[in-house]
């Protein structure tokens, strides 16, 4: 790294090398056998450089050639965009556990008896269901250096499994699911099990039907991370801002949403996937309150979208494939409310538990509508869960709904690497087939 960063800097102002080296093995069943095994190691290097005021990049994966990887980067430069930001010099970086080496320790063969056991749980709940399992294990080392004097490095591990299964009678499909993603090797299949569970125990009593109108809905985790996110993430990325694209450009400091509503980017949140000591520009990571009891804190910058700005970078570079970093988030944390989800549910009359959507990104994303099938949604009567929904759509407005929250559960949990606990609001359109 230090040879690449050497020979960029002879030629170029600002210069910036990055190495990443990963390790991935899923194992996946499919109807209760095994449909494949597969291991990939991959190893990528990226130069971003400056010269002239203007940026080059050069990715390479394998082994780099680094006169190569240097002249692909200064080619890239002469038709590169013009900037003027300066890449980060040396700090110092929190202490995140980001790494387990008992994960890259789980054997093959663990996973697979693991696999089996998840889809012979899901047998168990009914013979005619189809049962599907996958985890995966991954490990990766992350090394950065520029011509600043930063050099920093990290390992990061990730350990995920999901089960599902799907029942068909007739024409109607059912869907069912649960999954988790943790750095440590210690998953709750147990936690999940019940989960399928309670979902095919409220889906099986009966099929119900749905009057078309507004009324209480209450999204589970699941539910809420589909239909609201997409919004909230488009909205709160500092280069929609910045092109004047997000309803939310000009409402800092405002209040925006119910005040019982916060939401949290941790960045340096412990054992997660997500998490890290810096971002993938060397940007020093820290927790970042995009909104606090229903107030509009900040949006999310990398250096380059900060510097168009004029603001700082709020330690949110991200690259995806080796690509050049761009802001994204880590852990979006919603904090929990007081209400369990019995309770919400007992306090309605008549309406939807929402669990699992299909096309919830059918709307105009960046205004905050959103619409989509459910594809695993429960009818509320007097109180009680009575059965699954079918043929039902619902659609909203993100930004307006979350201004009139009518309860919020004590149930959180992480759907990737969203954290949220259930919501209930007030009215909800619904529309049935």
């Amino acid at each position: 790294m230090e040879d690449i960063l050497n020979l960029a800097k002879k030629q170029a102002q600002i210069a910036e090398v990055y190495y990443a080296k990963s390790s991935t093995t899923p194992v996946s069943f499919e109807a209760g056998a095994l449909k494949s095994v597969e291991g990939k190691e991959t190893e990528l290097w990226a130069l971003r450089l400056v010269k002239d005021g203007r940026e080059g990049f050069a990715v390479t994966v394998g082994a780099a050639g680094k006169k190569e990887l240097v002249n692909m980067a200064l080619e890239c430069a002469k038709f590169g965009q013009e900037v003027g930001y300066k890449l980060p010099s040396t700090a110092e970086l929190p202490q995140v556990q980001t790494y387990d080496l008992l994960v890259e320790k789980v054997s093959t063969e663990q996973m697979m008896q693991n696999c089996q056991s998840l889809c012979d749980f899901v047998k168990e709940l009914n013979g005619d269901i189809v049962p599907e399992a996958q985890i995966e294990k991954s490990s990766s080392s992350i090394h950065l250096i520029n011509s600043e004097g930063f050099e920093g490095s990290y390992q990061s591990s990730d350990y995920g499994a999901y089960i599902g299964g799907t029942l068909v009678r007739g024409t109607d499909m059912l869907f069912l699911g649960s999954g988790e993603s943790i750095v440590t090797a210690e998953l709750d299949f147990d936690y999940m099990q019940k989960e399928v569970k309670r979902q095919y125990d409220w889906a099986i009593q009966s099929n119900k039907e749905v009057k078309s109108g507004f009324m209480p809905v209450i999204f589970t985790a699941e539910g809420f991370t589909a239909s609201f996110m997409p919004s909230l993430l488009s909205s709160l990325n500092g280069k929609t801002v910045f092109m004047g694209a997000s309803p939310l450009a000009k409402k800092l400091g405002e209040k925006i949403f119910d005040s019982c509503f916060s939401l949290t980017d941790a960045q340096t949140l412990n054992l997660r996937p997500a998490s890290r000591p810096f971002d993938d520009e060397g940007t020093p990571s820290r927790n970042l309150a995009l909104c606090q009891n229903g107030v509009l804190n900040n949006f999310i910058y990398d250096i380059k979208t900060a510097w168009q700005a004029g603001v700082n970078s709020t330690s949110s570079a991200a690259r995806g494939g080796g690509n050049v970093s761009g802001a994204s988030f880590t852990n979006l944390m919603i904090p929990n409310g007081k209400t369990p989800l019995k309770d919400m549910i007992a306090g309605i009359k008549e309406g939807l538990v929402v669990e699992k959507l299909l096309g919830a990104g059918q709307g105009n994303t960046l205004s905050g509508d959103f619409s989509g099938n459910v594809l695993l949604g429960y009818k509320i009567e007097d109180g009680q869960v009575t059965g699954r929904v079918k043929d039902v759509m619902i659609s909203g407005n993100v930004f307006e709904l979350l201004k009139e929250i009518g309860d919020m559960g004590s149930d959180g949990r992480f759907t990737d690497s969203f954290y949220t606990p259930s919501f209930m609001f007030p009215k909800v359109y619904v529309a049935s087939q």
